[in-house]
């Protein structure tokens, strides 16, 4: 998902998105899914389901929880260059 979406954004665009790119389309997929699964667009509704989402496949993290303090904690993609690519390492 993290290719296409790259591919996507820079033929919208015409640059490469960035870190603040995948936080915006993570935060817009998590609010939609939200008022989805909320079958409502009551606010109350939608930030109960927000409050809910554990282990979000994201692109700017995985595992993405929110704790008891309403903060996102999330699992950051370490990557190392490897004969000129890119190779994950968690």
């Amino acid at each position: 998902t993290t290719q296409a979406f790259i591919d996507a954004y820079e033929a919208a665009y015409g640059e490469t998105p960035d870190g603040f790119s995948a936080q915006g389309y993570d935060t817009v997929n998590i609010v939609l899914n939200s008022v989805l699964s909320a079958g409502t667009t009551d606010s109350a509704a939608v930030a109960g389901q927000i409050g809910a989402i554990r282990d979000y496949p994201g692109l700017s993290g995985f595992d993405m929880s929110y704790n008891d303090q309403k903060e996102m904690d999330k699992g950051i993609y370490v990557f190392q260059i490897q004969d000129g690519t890119f190779v994950s390492v968690n």
